[in-house]
């Protein structure tokens, strides 16, 4: 009779692992118990909106006005310029209340002295005039209670409160990137993931179960997240999308106005404003199908040419990929470039196996649709060509090149007609593009991977996967097919990131959120990596893990937030309410608009019958601050709401209060509404 070994027995295996399994399962949820109001996610931000309360009063009614949430006083922020606003502001406590409290035996004397009071709630936006805050009610204690409508969410349990969904999603990515709440919930989890996986065979859980279904669950966990306020007002692309190429009022010769962007989008975006009306939510609802949509591609892709555990992986790393959800959430072509990229590659893999004429044709016309969709697709198709060369027969290969040309010819009505002209021969397009050398381009890389670490890694592991003696000392033998995807994921990435830094050194054209079109090979190469099949479980294991917690703990970077903050729908809904009590006196109000005053076309709902509002385009940049100003003084406007960046701020209000009375207000951590009143008006 054989002797049963005691710690190798299968009550005993399966103890073990049922312990660290509880611990995970009770430490993670009491983890987000407890600090849930602690993470913090790039672009999501925490599950309650911030609040930015600004008091129109001056500075020495500090000493006895004081702003409170419950009973905490908030302190206040003073802006060093005259005339500016004190602003309250929080993003790390829920608000459960807000009220007034005055110190001293006369406390109308000092309410009737507050000019007026703006509250930016995340995407609401509220504005009370010196008679709403002396109607502001008392509560037991004498304060001046806000009404009880100021609210980020209608049925919010506090006034921050953003929703169910939105404290899913940041709880949920908090696992991934706010790790180091999750310290205790990771390392038993760690050790129930390597008791399993040395013991498979006296562990029964059923996972299959969970596998059948498992995409459809991540596909919702990625519309979640897509979806999780989405609500916030466009940024300056998105409005040039919706008012000027893609309106729907509008030419349909619009849709290649911009030099910088080929016209199908705009072509989807007016027939979808079409439907939808001006509401950017319910807009935004057309990256977040292509995004989606991308998800499945992606597990359907690696599925068919490797494994279904590594195309859950990669399709999760997508769904969770900030980049991925940021082009989800933009009314902007990226989400549509990326699906298409993996749909490009799905397609050329299907033609090298089967040959088939049909599959030529529908190349053809993905070619021109991609060839419309952005100029980076462009250099994925001509990467899809080069490695078919080296898979396809002679008879392929020139097929495949007349579907490629179809899809170039069919490009170049955009290309002489507004590209060529207007952006790649002119110099002063997107100038903010600088020029880029191989440390920038590398910097470029390691954001699409997250960190410096991972690209590096996938160096390696392919140096050890081309060395034979290396690769068989550490690997099984891999399936020649998934080893073809590995480098076909491989080569369409780092091609496209070397060619447009070639191009770059004629015309840059480097911006990190373009490499979009290829976030869906970077994940793939990671899942793919991960589920090689070492010899040894315990090295895959922990090399795997090392692997992951490096993507997840490089997260940090997001450039993008910086655009996002070119808004400029509170600008009109602030105007709207401050201007009451100038438009009453006769006086002309103007906003002032970046790019384009078609922008405010977008924001029409809050301009009232006859009232004239002055728009016209600015750059507020440092170095044109005095052409700005020129601009200013001969505008018809008497007074003028714009919106500017706060590193600009502090030189405009140098250079402008000669001319006129500035007052600001904080919406933002980096951005300001400037109300300018030109001198000799009241």
């Amino acid at each position: 009779m054989e002797k049963v070994v005691f710690y190798k027995s299968k009550w005993f295996v399966n103890l073990f692992f049922a312990i660290f399994t509880v611990l995970f399962f009770v430490s993670f949820v009491w983890t987000i118990f407890v600090h849930q109001n602690d993470f913090n996610i790039p672009l999501l931000g925490r599950k309650f909106a911030d609040a930015r309360i600004n008091f129109e009063m001056d500075e020495s009614l500090l000493k006895n006005v004081h702003l409170m949430s419950g009973k905490i006083e908030l302190d206040p922020y003073i802006m060093q310029t005259k005339n500016s606003y004190i602003t309250y502001e929080t993003n790390k406590i829920p608000i459960y209340n807000l009220s007034i409290k005055i110190d001293g035996n006369n406390p109308e004397k000092y309410i009737k002295q507050i000019d007026n009071i703006a509250i930016s709630l995340g995407k609401s936006f509220y504005y009370f005039t010196s008679d709403d805050i002396l109607n502001f009610k008392k509560d037991k204690e004498g304060k001046f209670l806000f009404p009880k409508n100021v609210k980020y969410y209608k049925n919010g349990k506090y006034i921050t409160d953003k929703g169910a969904i939105k404290q899913i999603a940041v709880s949920s990515l908090a696992v991934f990137y706010n790790m180091k709440y999750f310290i205790f919930p990771l390392i038993t989890l760690f050790f129930a993931v390597l008791i399993y996986m040395n013991n498979k065979e006296k562990i029964n859980l059923g996972f299959n179960i969970f596998k059948n279904y498992a995409i459809w669950w991540i596909i919702l966990f990625g519309i979640i997240l897509r979806i999780a306020d989405n609500g916030f007002a466009f940024w300056s692309d998105e409005l040039y999308t919706a008012t000027v190429a893609g309106n729907p009022n509008a030419p349909f010769s619009a849709v290649l106005t911009d030099p910088g962007n080929p016209p199908l989008f705009f072509i989807l975006a007016r027939y979808w404003q079409m439907i939808f009306g001006q509401n950017e939510a319910l807009l935004r609802l057309l990256p977040c199908l292509f995004s989606v949509l991308t998800i499945y591609a992606i597990y359907y892709f690696v599925k068919k040419y490797s494994s279904k555990n590594a195309a859950l992986l990669a399709s999760f790393l997508f769904t969770i990929s900030f980049y991925s959800i940021q082009s989800a959430q933009e009314f902007r072509t990226y989400s549509l470039a990326a699906m298409f990229s993996v749909v490009s590659g799905i397609l050329m893999f299907k033609i090298i196996e089967e040959n088939k004429n049909k599959d030529f044709i529908l190349y053809g016309i993905l070619a021109i649709l991609m060839a419309n969709c952005h100029y980076f697709q462009i250099l994925v198709l001509v990467g899809n060509f080069f490695f078919a060369c080296f898979k396809m027969k002679k008879d392929q290969i020139i097929k495949f090149f007349f579907a490629n040309l179809f899809g170039a010819i069919l490009f170049l009505p955009y290309f002489l007609t507004t590209s060529l002209n207007r952006a790649l021969l002119d110099t002063s397009f997107n100038g903010t593009i600088g020029g880029i050398n191989l440390v920038g381009l590398f910097d470029v890389i390691s954001k699409l991977f997250t960190n410096s670490i991972t690209p590096v890694l996938i160096f390696l592991v392919t140096i050890l996967i081309l060395i034979p003696k290396i690769k068989n000392l550490i690997f099984d033998e891999i399936d020649k097919k998934t080893l073809n995807f590995y480098f076909y994921s491989l080569f369409i990435t780092f091609f496209v990131f070397i060619s447009a830094f070639l191009i770059s050194q004629l015309r840059p054209i480097i911006k990190s959120f373009y490499f979009i079109n290829v976030l869906p090979y970077a994940v793939i190469l990671i899942s793919l990596i991960i589920f090689l099949p070492f010899k040894k479980t315990v090295v895959r294991f922990l090399f795997s893990m090392f692997f992951l917690l490096t993507y997840f703990l490089g997260t940090n970077f997001f450039e993008k937030n910086g655009l996002m903050l070119i808004r400029f729908g509170d600008v009109f809904q602030y105007a709207h309410y401050d201007s009451v009590k100038y438009r009453e006196k006769g006086l002309k109000i103007g906003i002032a608009l970046h790019d384009t005053k078609d922008y405010g076309l977008f924001y029409k709902k809050y301009l009232k019958g006859d009232e004239e509002y002055v728009m016209y385009p600015f750059t507020p940049l440092t170095d044109r601050a005095r052409d700005f100003i020129d601009s200013l003084n001969n505008s018809l406007a008497d007074v003028i709401y714009i919106r500017l960046r706060f590193n600009t701020f502090s030189l405009f209000v140098q250079m402008y209060s000669p001319y006129a009375d500035i007052s600001m207000i904080r919406v933002d951590k980096d951005v300001l509404i400037a109300r300018i009143v030109k001198k000799g008006q009241k």
